[in-house]
């Protein structure tokens, strides 16, 4: 991974953690799946919604179960935003 990248994602993940810690009062490992913290529907569908305003891609809670961790989803965040750029750059 590129350092460009790397910084990218590590912008991710500290987005990421600010949501968790604003939701959940805590900020799981990144290894450590979200589902297994102490929250409840409520409060996973408000990450999510702020997963998708922060991040503006498309997340909902059905992500939780395909992107477990923090390190997941902002893996696949870092993918949507970076396929974005390059369609952007194609017009």
């Amino acid at each position: 991974m590129d350092m460009d990248k790397a910084e990218d994602l590590n912008k991710i993940i500290t987005i990421i953690n600010g949501i968790l810690k604003m939701c959940l009062g805590n900020v799981p490992e990144l290894d450590r799946m979200i589902l297994e913290v102490d929250g409840n529907s409520l409060q996973l569908t408000r990450i999510a919604a702020s997963i998708q305003q922060e991040l503006g891609i498309d997340f909902q809670v059905v992500h939780f179960f395909m992107y477990p961790t923090v390190f997941t989803i902002a893996n696949h965040a870092l993918a949507i935003i970076d396929n974005k750029k390059s369609l952007e750059g194609d017009h």
